[in-house]
Parts: C-alpha cells; sequence; structure tokens
C-alpha cells in the first residue's frame, strides 16, 4: 500500500462549518473522476492497531487534471476527535493519504445517469460532473442536490462551466426534492427503449441510501441500475431485503 506524505497548500472555507483542504499533488498519483481516498491525521500509525479515530475516508473534489488534490468536509462544533484534530491543522502541515479507489465511474457516451446527492455527499459528485462537462460527443446527466438554500455546495463553480446535456436540481428541501426526483423516474420510464433506462448514483448518509433505493426499486427501477458509493460487502445490506 502507498502512503502519500503531504502538505496543506490553502483551507478554503465553503460554508461555516464546511472546508476545503487542498493539499500537494504526489507526482505519480492518478485517480479517475469519482475516487476517494484515506486521509490521515499526525499520529494515526504511532500504535498498533493503526489508531482509527484518526482516520477518514474522504471524496477526492479536485479533478486528475489539477495541480492539486483536495477533499472537503463538515466541522461542527460538535465533533470526532478526527475533525477537532483537523480544525486545528493550518497550511504547510502534513497529513497522510492512502488508499486512493474508486468505484462510482461515470457511464459510457449515450448513457443517461441520474446522480442524487444530500448535503456533503455533492463532494462525490463535484470533480464527476467538471470532468463530465469537459467530455466530447452525447451528454445527459441530471444531478439533484438536497441541501438548505446557503448550503448547495459548488453550485456556482459548476454553474460556470457548459452545462449542454447537463441538467443541475437544488431543491432546498426534502419535499422539494422527493418531488423531482419521481419525475425524472416517470421520465425515464416512459423514454423509449432505444434510450436504455438512467443509471442511478446516489451519495448521502445511509438512512438517505436506504430511502431512495426504496423509492427506485419500488418504482420499477432494477437494482442493476442503482450504484452507491459502498464496496461490494457494505453494499450488500442495502439490496438484500429486495433480492430475496
Amino acid at each position: 500500500m502507498e502512503y502519500y506524505e503531504v502538505k496543506i497548500l490553502d483551507i478554503i472555507p465553503v460554508s461555516h462549518d464546511v472546508f476545503t483542504y487542498i493539499l500537494e499533488k504526489p507526482d505519480d498519483l492518478k485517480w479517475e473522476p469519482g475516487a476517494h481516498m484515506h486521509v490521515g491525521l499526525p499520529g494515526f500509525q504511532n500504535c498498533d492497531p493503526t489508531d482509527k479515530e484518526l482516520v477518514r475516508h474522504m471524496s477526492i473534489v479536485t479533478t486528475p487534471q489539477q495541480s492539486c488534490i483536495g477533499f472537503t468536509t463538515r466541522i461542527p462544533e460538535v465533533c470526532s476527535r478526527f475533525k477537532r484534530q483537523l480544525s486545528k491543522m493550518e497550511e504547510g502541515d502534513t497529513l497522510t493519504i492512502f488508499k486512493i479507489h474508486s468505484i462510482l465511474k461515470l457511464q459510457e457516451e449515450g448513457i443517461p445517469m441520474v446522480f442524487l446527492s444530500m448535503g456533503i455527499g455533492m463532494t462525490s459528485f463535484y470533480q464527476m460532473i467538471l470532468h463530465y462537462q469537459s467530455r466530447k460527443g452525447q451528454k445527459s446527466l441530471t444531478s439533484v442536490h438536497v441541501a438548505r438554500p446557503a448550503e448547495h455546495l459548488y453550485r456556482d463553480e459548476i454553474e460556470a462551466n457548459p452545462l449542454d446535456g447537463i441538467m443541475l436540481l437544488w431543491p432546498d428541501n426534502r419535499g422539494q426534492f422527493y418531488d423531482e426526483v419521481e419525475k425524472l423516474i416517470a421520465k425515464d420510464q416512459n423514454q423509449s427503449q432505444d434510450n436504455g433506462n438512467c443509471i442511478y448514483y446516489i451519495v448521502g448518509s445511509d438512512a438517505f441510501l436506504a430511502d431512495m433505493i426504496e423509492l427506485l426499486i419500488r418504482a420499477g427501477i432494477q437494482t442493476s441500475h442503482i450504484l452507491i458509493d459502498k464496496k461490494e460487502e457494505k453494499r450488500i445490506p442495502f439490496f438484500e431485503k429486495y433480492t430475496q
């Protein structure tokens, strides 16, 4: 396993309790849009076994083409030991990144995709949307992100780029969110077989994942068309009651 010790280059406030950490990018480090990584804070390897309280799984929010690598996280007033220590770190401090891996991957050209996210979950989709915007050819992507009005992450950055073939929806509450999702499902099911069905990507809390999976499956969406940012062994519990 490769461990990369990297310096913090910048800490950017996104909202009152959300921050983006911009890190050095190792020369040999490569990843695909939608990838995540483990972030280890100083001291996490000072004991055996590793101090897991000082390690977190983070979505990468920068694209592979950028000269840095970054992640975004919420640090509330009452938070974990990891976030308390992270909040005290400054530019120039060093942390460790490792286990860079991709589960959510963009589909081939012509396959329509729907991204469903809540709150900080948008971090998983941000770089995927940016990369998709830069693609040539036919595009068909809809992103629905639910959050309070002032907390729609990356909205300005995404909308500053061309949106040909991309639809962005920013509902402010769960009621609006469910309405938009149900409209998308109905549209998907009315499409001809030539166009195929959408692939639905879901990122958020476990409760959010469970709710969205149930909504989609009850509406007739195949489980093979529903993707979540979980390894196979952690994905199974979300779907097992629908496959029995």
